[in-house]
């Protein structure tokens, strides 16, 4: 338990969020935020209760999903080694038919599908904010991903979004967008992401969200 809560100080300055989830585990009531290198060899009391029912942080990312992710954001490369092992091959196909059916049951059942809920308090920790994109770049090597730099009032964030097969750079500079400010900090084909844009998702359609009206870069989506 003490090492747990050393790798969550450890971690703090890098993946704040999760590291978050450890001390919540743990049932500490001190503030991660706050903790210094020496706060390292503070020890947790004997007898301290931790968490009832606590949950894995990170998922087990399968096989197939990686050969998927690799398969979008990598390239060519990736289909060459996907040439020399079959049995890749093999593990995508079956994945991809056992995904069209599960899609096609939810699209024959009746009702509304949704995902399971969260609390008001978890929604609030979201940092939605609107900002207006001042610079458009293609990222070398895909023909999916775009480089954006977006006022959000305090400063200009840079964020890689997914939607170059959709809009052109003219359609996007100067529009205005929202924007997760408060997102993991992610590196994508070497070029870092400091947030993500919030799109509807209709395949093979993406609509990027906009405000109905201007509003001043920085607004907070409530």
């Amino acid at each position: 338990m003490q090492c747990c809560r050393g790798l969550a100080v450890l971690f703090a300055p890098f993946i704040p969020f999760s590291a978050e989830k450890i001390f919540t585990y743990l049932n500490l009531s001190e503030k991660l935020g706050k903790q210094s290198w020496e706060a390292l060899d503070k020890r947790i009391p004997e007898g301290h209760k931790i968490c009832k029912n606590p949950e894995p942080i990170f998922r087990k990312i399968e096989l197939e999903e990686i050969v998927e992710l690799a398969l979008e954001w990598g390239g060519d490369s990736v289909k060459e080694v996907l040439k020399q092992n079959p049995h890749l091959q093999d593990k995508l196909a079956k994945k991809k038919e056992q995904t069209k059916k599960e899609k096609t049951t939810i699209k024959k059942s009746e009702g509304i599908m949704t995902t399971e809920q969260i609390s008001f308090k978890d929604f609030q920790k979201l940092d939605l904010r609107v900002g207006t994109i001042v610079e458009v770049e293609a990222i070398k090597g895909t023909n999916k991903l775009l480089k954006l730099i977006v006022d959000i009032g305090t400063e200009k964030r840079q964020i890689v979004a997914g939607i170059a097969k959709r809009y052109e750079k003219d359609e996007l500079l100067g529009k205005q967008i929202v924007i997760v400010c408060n997102l993991e900090p992610a590196t994508i084909r070497g070029v870092q992401s400091n947030g993500m844009l919030l799109a509807a998702d209709a395949a093979p359609e993406i609509s990027i969200l906009v405000p109905l009206r201007k509003v001043p870069n920085g607004s907070k989506v409530r």
